[in-house]
């Protein structure tokens, strides 16, 4: 396994990235998927009907810019197979096939609580990602600055985690990005396995930094309380070098994430569950959404 820089929380930890050959989605499990370029204003779908009024399984679609205030009249001719319901929409998004973490487990079903009457998209039970950029600068790849990344490396950003991926590629450290959560369908075609799991001990360090330390601290393993093996005297107090890391330190976030800010806003989301390849193409519908960064 990859080796870690002595400026991080993962040579506090020990083993972080262990090995994993199950067909899980479990916490700590790393994928490949296609995230989409964050900061895009995605192209609408617009169905405009049929050439042949016979054939249902080709339609003429015009791509526009995405609006969310836009009206959307229906189609002259109903395609059927692009049906599309008031409020909902066709976006298409550019994307890109990175390593992602999975973040949320598997939650209790309410399938049977929802009654087989309900819609699919409130049954459908979607799994939540984080993707890694490479930090790396060189060749056609833009990268990071290397003066960021060493801070992103000592924990300054309680959105970024710095890492070296146990998997092959072209970037030596790698950048997961928690201000890109998103969800992903459970279908294969939305995600590929990798053999690499985070170890037992770097799932409170994840926790802690997602989350807060309530759920780092309910689980206590003596990997989980740094300071009691690693703030000696002699080496100083790194959790003045680690922002999101104190909370394993301290007891506490003292470096949370600005999240839930409360700002409400209308936007266009992508429905949970959504499968897509390349440039994603998926059904939305406008929604009230709250800012979390």
């Amino acid at each position: 396994m990859a080796t870690f820089p002595e400026d991080t929380i993962q040579n506090f930890i020990g083993e972080w990235w262990v090995e994993d050959k199950s067909k899980t989605l479990r916490r700590g499990r790393l994928v490949w998927t296609v995230i989409p370029f964050a900061g895009q204003i995605p192209h609408e779908l617009v169905p405009e009907g049929r050439d042949d009024a016979r054939e249902h399984e080709k339609a003429k679609v015009r791509l526009e810019q995405h609006h969310v205030s836009r009206k959307r009249p229906p189609p002259k001719l109903p395609v059927a197979a692009l049906p599309r319901h008031p409020g909902e929409v066709y976006l298409a998004y550019k994307g890109k096939k990175r390593p992602a973490l999975v973040l949320g487990e598997e939650p209790p079903s309410a399938a049977g609580a929802l009654g087989k009457g309900s819609p699919k998209t409130h049954r459908v039970s979607p799994v939540l990602v984080a993707p890694y950029y490479g930090a790396d600068q060189s060749g056609g790849r833009s990268g990071f600055p290397e003066e960021f990344v060493k801070r992103v490396r000592r924990g300054e950003y309680p959105q970024y985690i710095w890492d070296r991926l146990p998997i092959s590629s072209s970037t030596d450290a790698s950048i997961l990005r928690l201000d890109h959560l998103q969800p992903i369908g459970r279908s294969a075609s939305v995600y590929e396995w990798t053999e690499f799991c985070l170890a037992q001990a770097a799932l409170p360090v994840l926790d802690a930094w997602v989350y807060g330390c309530s759920r780092a601290n309910s689980q206590r393993t003596p990997n989980s309380d740094l300071c009691a093996k690693n703030c000696s005297p002699g080496m100083g107090s790194h959790s003045t070098r680690w922002g999101p890391a104190r909370a394993i330190c301290r007891g506490r976030l003292r470096a949370r994430p600005p999240c839930l800010r409360g700002r409400i806003h209308s936007s266009s989301l992508l429905g949970a569950g959504t499968e897509c390849e390349g440039s994603k193409v998926a059904s939305s519908r406008s929604r009230i959404a709250i800012t979390l960064w």
